[in-house]
């Protein structure tokens, strides 16, 4: 049971800055500008790194970039929280950051812009990353994939994050996806997760590279458990699972993110182990309810349950647990669970009168910034989460529609 599993095809991208690699205070250059059109965004992000090049002495204006990103929102609140999260990862990974704002109610068809550029000196080198925001209003709105294609850098791969669920049927994400060669989503965001799920599978299906940050958030869950059945006493309990349990923290109003997260582990676990869909999830999950695989002719019930954890943990994994017996040996329960600290957990082995096994193991995920960077360094097509994403889908009583 591979926690991950990334196909040979899903590259990894090295940053330009390791971690933990002195780097001096960037110099910095901004300009804004109203009603502008795209020669004008040109020339004046050229005339500042020229200006940051007259300041650092140098010739010339030094661009390092790594890829393209482009970014789409309609809300500029959204806007501005996505370009703090950008600037944290500036010097991990320099870049062309393209934050679209689509205002498509505005009585005025314009485009606006603010850019900023950073320049970073490690060592003898100077690396350079710059973020745009581009909001174009009224008419413009219906076009951001056309103004968004002569501001990226060319011979570069872009990166196209839609926040939230994107309108995988319209023709603006559509697009953006034609001139991006990777798409980043999050579907802990999704307004309905199995429909967002089983559209996901279409875009992999076109050989798209598609990097989900909710699936990143449960790397660790699936690195546990997929530790339980690495020894080899304990290989025959994996094809042998006779019940499943899953508890989520109680209260809050994070259910989009709680049903995302357990169709993809269940997912996951069904995918691996050879589990078949019974009875399916439809909706999002606001209270306990049973789902049921199959393995052969066996029924394996799976009990998604809510638990009062406190408010920090509402609408978060809390506990996974499964009782497993194979013919002949005695029963045995593998359970890995959060601990009051939640960034810790206890994972244990309970085999029939025998006594318990118990560890504890780090349980808690990367901060978002973070987990954003590794996405980031994620590029090419991940086979083995379409299938993941297929099989989750399939839960959430979802059958995507495929052309072949």
């Amino acid at each position: 049971m591979g926690p991950r599993g990334r196909c040979q095809t899903h590259e990894l991208r090295r940053p330009l800055v390791e971690a933990g690699v002195a780097v001096a205070e960037p110099a910095r250059a901004t300009w804004k500008g109203t009603d502008v059109d795209v020669t004008t965004i040109e020339r004046q992000l050229s005339c500042l790194w020229t200006g940051l090049a007259g300041k650092n002495n140098q010739a010339h204006a030094v661009r390092t970039s790594l890829y393209n990103l482009l970014v789409y929102t309609e809300s500029e609140d959204n806007a501005r929280s996505i370009a703090d999260s950008l600037s944290k990862l500036s010097q991990r990974q320099p870049s062309r950051a393209i934050i679209l704002i689509a205002d498509r109610y505005a009585s005025k068809s314009t485009v606006d812009v603010e850019m900023a550029v950073q320049c970073h000196t490690v060592g003898d080198r100077r690396l350079g990353h710059e973020q745009l925001l581009v909001t174009a209003r009224g008419r413009t709105a219906d076009h951001v994939a056309s103004l968004s294609i002569p501001l990226m850098m060319p011979e570069l791969p872009t990166y196209l994050w839609w926040p939230g669920q994107p309108p995988f049927g319209h023709r603006k994400f559509h697009r953006l996806l034609h001139v991006a060669s990777q798409l980043i989503v999050d579907s802990a965001e999704f307004i309905s997760p199995g429909d967002g799920l089983a559209n996901l599978v279409r875009v992999c299906t076109l050989n798209q590279g598609v990097n989900d940050i909710h699936w990143a958030r449960l790397a660790q869950w699936r690195e546990i458990v997929a530790q339980f059945f690495d020894p080899p006493i304990y290989l025959p309990y994996a094809s042998n699972v006779r019940s499943v349990r899953i508890e989520c923290g109680g209260g809050g109003n994070d259910l989009h993110r709680v049903t995302a997260g357990v169709l993809l582990l269940v997912g996951w676990t069904a995918r691996q182990l050879g589990w078949d869909p019974e009875t399916t999830m439809d909706n999002v999950i606001d209270r306990d309810v049973e789902l049921a695989v199959t393995q052969g002719d066996r029924v394996i019930p799976i009990q998604i349950q809510f638990r009062d954890h406190g408010s920090g943990l509402a609408g978060r994994l809390c506990a996974l647990e499964m009782v497993s017996q194979p013919q002949d040996l005695p029963p045995a329960r593998f359970k890995v669970e959060r601990m009051e600290n939640s960034e810790n957990g206890r994972a244990s082995v309970h085999i029939h009168e025998r006594n318990e096994i118990t560890r504890v193991v780090p349980i808690a995920s990367k901060d978002e910034a973070e987990i954003l960077g590794d996405e980031l360094e994620m590029a090419g097509q991940d086979t083995v989460y379409g299938h993941i994403v297929e099989m989750a889908s399939r839960l959430a009583g979802r059958q995507a529609w495929v052309t072949t």
